[in-house]
């Protein structure tokens, strides 16, 4: 089985659409041979292939470590969880790369695992009536979907969703291929990677459709000189010369990777920003790399993609809390993708 060459397939069916992720969010895997071939922390999914941006993994000791896991003690499961992820890098992995921060939930899935931000998907992850509307829309699906509550990335919600999964078991039931995670995104997950990309297009298609929802626009930027760039994505600078997009909308934060991508990016009536907003003049200029603009006007036109559709609809908007925000803010891997962020290429 050549798992690196079913990884770069999934990995470009999905980072080549800026509607399924935007900057470097995202991740994959193929499990084969005992080993679990997952996209590196950080990188785009457009960049895995054979060259690079994925790391080989014992996945079996990692999901050993969550599979036993009783009641929890008073020990530090997130440095410890992330340690042993570190462990279980295989020693035919000569990258020398971060995994993925999911690759504990990834281990625990079957051989195909796509993980995405489709906007469409967001609609309904980020809204107060999210649960139900997933219910109203899915309910019918033989495979699923599950619904995940929001909860911190990396082992706690590798551990949430393990739990879940064990519920079907005792029922007797199948695991769901699909689950939809609350303010984060949709995973689909099957033994058959055909299976896999059909599936992920089908529920997104289907949201799309149920909800009329219109296609994602056009991401752009045009050079300015002297290093700089504007955006030209209609959403964004639509959003712009209204007002809407001041400052309390934009950290309105609806899922981890706002955070990451925009947390301290823009600037408001701040002309040395990296994101310079400009209402009088309606206008964004960026004052960094191609890259690192790119994804800030991705994961920028994601979130007002998603909270125009949720108000528009009327489906109540569920922002991540404060507290939530904070850990994402102060996790060390998330910093990590944070400083990867230039390195994208062009």
């Amino acid at each position: 089985m050549d798992i690196l060459g079913d990884l770069e397939a999934i990995s470009h069916y999905a980072g080549q659409r800026v509607d399924y992720v935007q900057g470097g969010g995202g991740n994959t895997s193929v499990k084969g041979g005992g080993l679990m071939a997952v996209k590196a922390s950080g990188f785009r999914l457009s960049q895995v292939g054979r060259s690079g941006a994925y790391v080989l993994l014992d996945y079996g000791r990692i999901a050993d470590y969550y599979g036993g896991i009783g009641d929890l003690g008073d020990r530090d499961y997130e440095s410890e969880s992330k340690q042993l992820v570190s462990s279980a890098i295989s020693p035919q992995d000569t990258l020398g790369l971060r995994p993925s921060v999911e690759a504990g939930f990834h281990s625990i899935l079957r051989k195909y695992v796509i993980h995405t931000h489709s906007v469409y998907a967001n609609v309904l992850c980020c809204s107060s009536s999210g649960e139900a509307k997933v219910a109203e829309l899915f309910g019918g699906y033989p495979d699923g979907p599950m619904w995940v509550p929001y909860i911190n990335p990396g082992f706690c919600l590798t551990l949430r969703i393990m739990d879940s999964l064990k519920g079907y078991g005792a029922a007797g039931a199948e695991a769901p291929k699909a689950i939809f995670m609350e303010n984060h995104g949709l995973v689909v997950t099957s033994d058959d990677m055909g299976e896999c990309m059909e599936l992920h297009t089908r529920i997104n298609d289907g949201i799309i459709s149920c909800l009329g929802l219109e296609r994602f626009p056009d991401v752009s930027l045009a050079e300015r000189g002297s290093g700089a760039f504007e955006s030209r994505t209609g959403l964004v600078v639509g959003a712009v010369r209204s007002g809407l997009l001041d400052r309390g909308y934009a950290e309105g934060f609806l899922s981890p990777d706002h955070i990451v991508y925009l947390g301290g990016a823009l600037g408001f009536g701040d002309a040395e920003a990296k994101a310079s907003v400009d209402s009088g003049v309606g206008s964004l200029t960026y004052r960094c790399g191609y890259a690192e603009a790119m994804a800030v006007e991705e994961t920028l036109a994601s979130l007002i993609y998603v909270r125009e559709a949720i108000a528009r609809l009327g489906l109540g908007l569920k922002a991540m809390s404060e507290k939530e925000a904070d850990f994402i803010r102060n996790w060390e891997m998330e910093s990590y993708r944070r400083s990867l962020v230039s390195e994208f290429k062009r």
